[in-house]
């Protein structure tokens, strides 16, 4: 990624001329003060990826002294653990967003004061909401941290909500998407989930989206058939039902969770509680789910409280 301290001259450089600009010149200020707010705030960020970077190296230099594990702390050791699970790449010249990704991984605990701090990086260079849990919940998700994910959407103080119905500041489909990309790798040969945590997620996720067909739709594709069925009696769409059926009718229509999901479907199918339609292929697209609205309020302007630091 170049020299930081080359890079950093170089900032400086450009600040220092833009600074000397005389006034009222063919260069507008509006532009200028632009340009060095840029430098300066760049300038920052490189800074703290050269201070994250010098701490964090020595953790992953599996040559070095023994002895030097013996003198780490409790977090000092854990950190060299999620190294080792989730190896690490340099960082100095990354953009800011692979750095909070990169900070939400490895230091989701580090205090707002310290330069690894995720909460530091986003007061810092004043990072919108979503970026910021979009990046917190992929590093949670990839440590496998789903019930600390749940729990975040399920804090009113933390969200900024009032209700009884969870907020994700993300939208739910994202978290949906983040599920089934971090349960990829431990997925079965047959494209179902092999990790339970991850499933859980990805259904309780799909529960809450409020457009149901695009659930539905989401979770045919994910062979996530608790999902799907929920969907379709949300929806009380009797065709849709009858037609995710003849997916597993049939000799060719094998699949390992197939008795399952005829079971779920047919459960619902007898189920007189539910006042199936003939459905007309969607018009009902935000029925409300049996988890509850899913309709999202404001999320207010900042955190009260971050999920880090």
């Amino acid at each position: 990624m170049g020299n930081p301290a080359s890079q950093l001259e170089a900032i400086q450089r450009a600040a220092l001329f833009t600074s000397s600009a005389p006034k009222g010149t063919i260069w507008d200020a509006s532009p200028i003060e632009q340009f060095m707010q840029a430098c300066e705030e760049w300038a920052q960020v490189l800074r703290r990826q050269v201070q994250v970077e010098k701490a964090d190296a020595p953790l992953c230099n599996r040559s070095g002294p023994s002895t030097a594990l013996t003198a780490m702390g409790k977090e000092q050791e854990a950190l060299k653990v999620v190294f080792q699970q989730h190896p690490r790449r340099n960082i100095i010249g990354v953009p800011v967003l692979e750095l909070m990704h990169y900070l939400a991984l490895y230091h989701p605990q580090a205090k707002e004061e310290e330069s690894a701090s995720p909460k530091g990086l986003r007061k810092a260079i004043n990072m919108s909401e979503r970026l910021y849990w979009h990046a917190a919940f992929t590093s949670l998700a990839k440590l496998g941290a789903w019930a600390i994910i749940r729990s975040a959407t399920q804090n009113k103080s933390m969200m900024n909500f009032s209700g009884k119905t969870d907020r994700s500041p993300i939208g739910w489909r994202p978290l949906f998407d983040i599920a089934c990309d971090n349960g990829a790798a431990s997925q079965n040969p047959d494209g179902t989930f092999g990790n339970p945590d991850a499933r859980a997620a990805a259904l309780h996720f799909a529960a809450k989206m409020e457009d149901r067909v695009e659930a539905l739709r989401l979770c045919i594709t994910q062979c996530l058939w608790d999902g799907a069925v929920l969907a379709i009696v949300d929806l009380k769409d009797a065709r849709r039902l009858a037609t995710l059926r003849k997916r597993f009718e049939g000799p060719q229509a094998f699949t390992p969770d197939r008795e399952r999901a005829l079971m779920l479907i047919d459960e619902a199918a007898a189920d007189p509680k539910i006042e199936w339609s003939a459905g007309a292929g969607g018009e009902s697209n935000s029925s409300k789910s049996v988890f509850g609205s899913k309709r999202l309020a404001g999320l207010g302007s900042a955190f009260k409280k971050g999920l880090f630091g």
